[in-house]
């Protein structure tokens, strides 16, 4: 069966998420778990990386439909909070891990589908504080990415 132009889109970022690895240049190994949508993650399993799909909208165009879609990445990792200066930390921490998520995304070294005409980061930052008790610290970058397809055939590019 064939896949929407949108599952073919968020297939390849979930694909491309797992290359967020201190082996290719970034701060933190969350690629080493890429999960999908999945609400609650098991600490055996960070540092971790999640994307949700966030609601569509579209605009008819020229015989096309130009869609922007939302996408939420989540990366986190495994935390001490009884270390010393453990909430400057978890601030830096948060801070490498949306620089992480970001460039990952959006870099421009590489190209993760020629579906997409456009992806731009809209807005993120520390999940939140991690408490006295807490050992996972997070942050969290949205996306919007634009593409378009035939109208009323959301299983083909627009030509």
């Amino acid at each position: 069966m064939a896949e929407t132009i949108r599952e073919q889109i968020i297939t390849a970022y979930v694909n491309h998420l797992g290359t967020m690895l201190i082996s290719n240049g970034f701060i933190h190994n969350c690629g080493a778990s890429v999960f999908r949508a999945q609400k609650n993650i098991d600490e055996d399993f960070l540092p971790a990386v999640v994307l949700r799909p966030k609601p569509e909208t579209a605009q008819r165009s020229y015989g096309e439909n130009e869609i922007t879609t939302k996408l939420r990445i989540e990366a986190m990792v495994g935390f001490d909070p009884t270390a010393e200066n453990s909430e400057e930390t978890a601030s830096k921490i948060q801070n490498e891990l949306l620089g992480d998520i970001i460039r990952c995304m959006t870099g421009t070294e590489t190209t993760v589908t020629e579906l997409i005409d456009d992806i731009s980061y809209s807005e993120g930052g520390p999940a939140e504080m991690p408490g006295e008790e807490d050992t996972i610290v997070g942050a969290y970058a949205e996306f919007e990415v634009r593409y378009r397809t035939a109208i009323g055939d959301p299983y083909k590019v627009s030509s």
